[in-house]
């Protein structure tokens, strides 16, 4: 049985991840590219812009409410990948036989991480409509974020054993934000 937050789950080559990952995507998703040696943040529209899969390990397409995660271990592999998505936790829910567990509430745990942003500088954008932004300590790197988002908005799915005792079991990207705000989708 698969998690109730999944709504579908398998593997593919990585010539056929940019076609799973262009029919999942919506407008205004994002999208986080993690290659052997880069790592990229789009906009969905621009996910064929994206340099060849034969180098990614990791692929995230995402919004408040969905994630496509894709990853391997090693090139060469095939990805597997699987759908998050609240929508489909909300109706397993409604079907438990446990009061507990029929609040959707009650299977995630949202967290907000602050991102490491020298706000002292401002490099512009790069070829991906990404903002260029350095760290504290001169680290770069580019996300599809707003001048006053500073945030990362994580969801942990919790799943239960047979004793009710919970644990992290999945976690996917909501959305970046303003700490203290709601996320942008």
């Amino acid at each position: 049985m698969m998690d109730r937050w999944i709504k579908a789950a398998g593997s593919c080559a990585d010539s056929e991840l940019l076609q799973k990952a262009t029919e999942f995507a919506a407008v205004g998703d994002l999208v986080i590219a993690c290659y052997t040696d880069r790592f990229l943040a789009v906009r969905a529209d621009r996910l064929s812009a994206l340099p060849s899969f034969e180098t990614l390990l990791e692929l995230r397409v995402f919004n408040e409410t969905r994630e496509l995660w894709a990853h391997r271990s090693a090139l060469g592999r095939p990805f597997s990948w699987r759908i998050a998505d609240d929508a489909v936790l909300k109706q397993n829910a409604m079907q438990e036989s446990d009061d507990f567990l029929k609040e959707p509430e009650n299977h995630f745990m949202d967290s907000v991480q602050t991102l490491d942003i020298d706000t002292t500088v401002t490099l512009g954008t790069d070829e991906y409509g990404s903002r260029r932004l350095r760290t504290t300590v001169g680290g770069a790197y580019a996300l599809p974020i707003a001048e006053n988002e500073n945030c990362v908005r994580i969801r942990s799915y919790v799943r239960y054993d047979e004793n009710g005792v919970g644990s992290v079991a999945d976690a996917r990207l909501l959305g970046f934000g303003c700490q203290g705000k709601e996320a942008t989708p």
